[in-house]
């Protein structure tokens, strides 16, 4: 039987009018400014604008760790009310459990389920760990892993769990130039294998342009959508198109629109 989070028609997000306030001593802030947006099934959405914007907060909006101020977020139709199996958040911070080994970090979700054979969970566990080029690690723990490995061990962990939207804050921060690379050839083949719906959260322009299929730029807070870019280069994506003609016109145009908002990345990716 199909998974769900393969079907085709399984994973439109829509966010409509969605806006979040917080109150704080001062009254209330606003961060999130009716923001409206949709991901279709099965692309690669990337999210950028700069440090401190909003757009963590929109991911808790859309994870259902928040509920909006204003505005609604819609999953195939169905009102986004609370956390869901169907949607699954990749954080800036790891969050491998400590005492677990790598394979049973991967395998946690699908046995905690308890929906499919102990076996089977298993071997789809180290299957998924040697695409990413941990074969030889899966009994070891996190805190015997490098960083990047640890990201690596992230997207095994989220990609068995087949949500129907997979949302990525910012999960390379932080890491150096040579490690970020590796993680972002590591997750764009991990996508273009498994097509499923993601929103990647970056400020980096030029990881943005090279990962998605489309490209929101958000303002600064309160933050809103500034505008959207379709993102026409092929696929598979290859880092030798960093240096094509249609990468550097599509990326001009992103710093264009942020900085004329007076927003600037902390990553402009102008160096690899």
């Amino acid at each position: 039987m199909e998974s769900a989070a393969l079907n085709p028609i399984a994973g439109r997000l829509d966010v409509r009018n969605a806006s979040k306030a917080f109150d704080d001593s001062g009254g209330a802030t606003l961060v999130v400014d009716r923001c409206s947006f949709e991901l279709e099934p099965g692309s690669l959405t990337v999210m950028v604008g700069p440090s401190g914007c909003g757009k963590s907060t929109l991911i808790n909006l859309i994870a259902g760790y928040e509920r909006p101020t204003s505005g609604e977020i819609l999953l195939d139709q169905q009102a986004v009310s609370g956390p869901g199996a169907d949607r699954l958040v990749v954080f800036q911070e790891t969050a491998l459990f400590p005492w677990m080994s790598v394979v049973d970090n991967v395998a946690f979700g699908p046995l905690s389920r308890g929906t499919e054979a102990h076996a089977a969970v298993f071997a789809r566990a180290r299957a998924l760990l040697g695409e990413v080029g941990l074969r030889g690690f899966a009994d070891r723990y996190p805190s015997q892993l490098s960083g990047g490995m640890q990201r690596r061990v992230e997207l095994a962990r989220a990609i068995i769990n087949e949500p129907r939207v997979m949302l990525m804050d910012e999960p390379f921060r932080g890491l150096d130039a040579m490690t970020r690379e590796l993680m972002q050839q590591h997750y764009v083949r991990l996508f273009e294998e498994r097509p499923r719906t993601n929103l990647f959260v970056t400020s980096d322009v030029k990881e943005a342009v090279f990962l998605g299929d489309r490209l929101l730029m958000m303002t600064q807070k309160p933050m809103r959508v500034l505008r959207a870019i379709d993102i026409d280069l092929p696929r598979p994506r290859e880092f030798h198109m960093l240096t094509s003609a249609r990468f550097r016109e599509i990326y001009e145009a992103a710093l264009v629109a942020l900085h004329a908002d007076g927003a600037t990345p902390l990553g402009r990716g102008t160096e690899r």
